[in-house]
């Protein structure tokens, strides 16, 4: 896996790029895919250390996506933090259904975020989220939030 490297999954051509091009500037390698299919075999092939994940795309969604990274054993832990139109409450809503519908339980993201993200948040919580996996799994306290 990946420390410093982000996968976006974005539909939106100019959200994908701004976004990847505000992640570069924060010193991240980004990763882009335009929908969760494509998304899933670059989590696959590159074990990226967060992923930044949009809800509604074409082909295969975001909540579908979300449903396969955490079923599966060596992607499960990528942190994920969602930016997307649907509000929070919405997209949330589902999870308990999909997770009735599999039989096995189906955990938040670690972020959810609506759009239009704000370059100067959506960085810092990135770096947070992942400061406190590498917390985490080196057995110490995560950190305090801000």
């Amino acid at each position: 896996m990946s420390a410093r490297t982000i996968l976006i999954i974005e539909d939106e051509m100019h959200m994908r790029r701004f976004l990847g091009t505000l992640f570069e500037m924060a010193g991240f390698e980004s990763l882009l895919a335009r929908n969760g299919e494509e998304g899933i075999k670059a989590a696959r092939t590159r074990k990226p250390g967060i992923i930044l994940l949009d809800m509604m795309m074409p082909r295969q969604g975001g909540l579908v996506m979300y449903r396969q990274l955490k079923a599966e054993p060596d992607l499960a832990a990528i942190p994920v933090v969602v930016l997307s139109g649907v509000p929070r409450d919405t997209a949330l809503h589902a999870l308990p259904m999909i997770a009735a519908i599999d039989g096995v339980p189906l955990p938040e993201p670690e972020a959810y975020l609506e759009k239009p993200p704000k370059p100067d948040e959506l960085v810092p919580l990135i770096e947070r989220i992942m400061l406190e996996r590498d917390a985490a799994r080196a057995g110490n306290n995560p950190l305090p939030a801000p």
